[in-house]
């Protein structure tokens, strides 16, 4: 009962549309940090999203702060009057060509 009901609310983490709303952030050549592109792009996923723009930092190359930290904000749909908050390493995503090391993609 309760379990495959939670099973069934979850949501599928998709890295493609996160890294998709980066890239059009991105797109003029400016850099944004984590929590203007959550404040821009809210997601009602929270925390699943969340860690899917961190795990894109990681794997893509995009500067994380080690010693500073962001606060981001979200309102879960099910959870009407409730603010959720997480501390996140401060993460700058930058244009795609300036976070790939050699600036060119592999043969």
């Amino acid at each position: 009962g309760q379990i495959a009901s939670a099973f069934a609310r979850m949501h599928r983490l998709d890295l493609r549309k996160l890294r998709e709303r980066i890239r059009e952030c991105t797109l003029e050549g400016e850099s944004w940090s984590l929590k203007d592109l959550w404040r821009a792009n809210p997601s009602p996923l929270g925390i699943v999203d969340l860690l899917g723009y961190i795990q894109i930092a990681h794997d893509d190359g995009h500067p994380m702060a080690a010693d500073e930290w962001d606060i981001v904000e979200w309102s879960p749909p099910d959870r009407h009057g409730v603010t959720m908050r997480a501390r996140v390493p401060r993460i700058t995503f930058v244009p795609k060509a300036t976070s790939r090391p050699s600036g060119r993609k592999p043969r």
